[in-house]
């Protein structure tokens, strides 16, 4: 993962993954993979306290102010542009 530096083989990483929702359940939104990334559980509790955000720049998604993730191959699943417009908009501290 290179947002935090942490490296594991993918077998591994699985386990120790969260499916964080980009658009919150509770305010409309869904379950569906476009609305999901995968985090570390501490990445993941600073993005639901919205000390952190991602939003799409050249092509990948970036943590602000700039350190791309690795998305799918699949762009069919990638994260959904207007659930990390939203987060940004709605969960993010400025």
């Amino acid at each position: 993962m290179r947002l935090t530096g942490f490296a594991a083989p993918a077998n591994e990483a699985r386990a120790l993954l969260d499916a964080a929702h980009i658009r919150h359940v509770s305010a409309s939104g869904s379950d569906h993979v476009c609305n999901v990334l995968s985090l570390s559980a501490g990445v993941h509790r600073l993005y639901d306290e919205g000390l952190l955000t991602f939003s799409y720049a050249g092509g990948s998604v970036r943590l602000e102010p700039g350190t791309a993730l690795i998305l799918p191959t699949d762009e069919r699943i990638w994260p959904d542009p207007e659930a990390l417009a939203w987060h940004g908009a709605h969960v993010f501290r400025r």
